[in-house]
């Protein structure tokens, strides 16, 4: 299959937030994402979906797999989401805030985290690798990403990515 035969998923974010994670998860283990794994991409898509439904209104999922796992795209047409706020939100302690904490989970619980703002739009774009990355036996392909060596930081430039303190350096490749 290539990858414009690729199976996808897309679908509007509405406040049937169960019917959104039973797709996401019938979407993701068929494409091979199953355990642990799973159950964090789930939660952290739920918590994006949340923030969109909160503080923007309008939103679409859309998730895509390839060899190095799963990309969940969670755009917000407000497009009121700023690096600085993921930054700030990526530092905090648990105990913050109840608006931070959706943000700081989401931080925790991806291999990688993006975001963009394509047409004036806010895109969280959510990375899960099938395996974590201390389980991993050959080398597979990560997004681009840079991060400060005591913690989770976006830098505020396009492209970049937050990787999730305890998974490895990110390579060159960026998964489209």
């Amino acid at each position: 299959m290539t990858d414009d035969q690729a199976l996808t998923l897309r679908c509007p974010i509405t406040g049937d937030l169960a019917r959104l994670r039973m797709l996401l998860r019938d979407y993701a283990a068929i494409t091979g994402l199953s355990g642990q794994r799973l159950d964090d991409l789930l939660l952290a898509s739920h918590e994006a979906a949340v923030n969109v439904l909160e503080h923007g209104g309008v939103g679409v999922l859309a998730a895509r797999a390839d060899a190095w796992g799963v990309h969940v795209d969670i755009t917000d047409a407000a497009g009121t989401l700023t690096a600085d706020q993921l930054n700030g939100a990526f530092g905090v302690a648990e105990t913050a805030g109840a608006g931070v904490n959706g943000l700081y989970l989401i931080g925790r619980l991806c291999d990688a985290v993006e975001l963009d703002h394509p047409g004036g739009h806010s895109r969280l774009r959510l990375h899960m690798r099938y395996q974590p990355a201390s389980d991993r036996k050959t080398e597979e392909p990560a997004p681009s990403a840079s991060r400060a060596s005591t913690g989770a930081v976006i830098p505020d430039q396009p492209g970049a990515a937050f990787l999730n303190p305890d998974a490895e350096p990110a390579g060159e490749a960026t998964p489209e």
